[in-house]
């Protein structure tokens, strides 16, 4: 796919052309041939210093929100325009499998998976093609875009005239840190809210309000 396509605007590439790219990733380690970097900010690192990683690894081109040295096509964007690229392209690169699926969120301080769980044998007893995303399938319990979008793609295989059902499960952090950006739920539960995660929300309010 075109990075134009992928990032849904055109990028100045000089000698380089419009560059096909076959995947998006924020994790250096990730990155094969074909892959367009985003050198996302964190609270414990910086993506910027692991372009050179990226590079190694395959990626033909990066976008940050700091200027880097590297021989391959790189951008530097605002923060807030560099996580918004981020889920653009991530849903670009897989089809937007988010228009292929029936989406239910599950959010709430406990019972995100036994609910997630449940519906999912629900459906599937029904005859539906469905799945489940959460802590029981993936190191988070929400993943970051570039793997959420990807999952998704892979969950949003159903027979001809059928829509997959996914149940996702939706942490308060995926929901701060804007992990879900881009989805459209069909259906959305709110099991609970009990004290939990007061050391990354501060309060209560802060932590409710994540949630809602």
């Amino acid at each position: 796919m075109q990075l134009s396509d992928v990032i849904g605007r055109e990028f100045p590439v000089g000698e380089f052309g419009d560059l096909d790219i076959s995947n998006v990733q924020i994790d250096s380690r990730q990155c094969s041939h074909g892959s367009l970097f985003f050198a996302m900010p964190g609270s414990q690192s910086n993506g910027a210093a692991f372009v050179t990683d990226a590079v190694t690894r395959g990626a033909l081109a990066v976008i940050g929100a700091n200027d880097v040295q590297t021989s391959v096509p790189n951008w530097t964007v605002t923060p807030s325009d560099l996580h918004t690229l981020m889920v653009q392209a991530s849903a670009a690169i897989t089809g937007h499998p988010e228009n292929r699926i029936d989406l239910v969120g599950v959010t709430g301080t406990n019972g995100k998976t036994s609910v997630t769980s449940i519906l999912t044998s629900m459906w599937r007893a029904m005859g539906r093609t469905s799945g489940v995303i959460g802590t029981l399938t993936h190191e988070r319990t929400t993943p970051a875009s570039p793997e959420l979008f990807r999952e998704l793609e892979r969950l949003s295989v159903a027979p001809r005239g059928q829509k997959s059902l996914v149940a996702l499960e939706v942490s308060s952090h995926a929901l701060d840190q804007g992990r879900v950006d881009g989805l459209v739920f069909d259906v959305a539960a709110f099991t609970n809210l009990s004290v939990d995660h007061l050391d990354y929300h501060g309060t209560m309010e802060k932590y409710y309000t994540a949630k809602a």
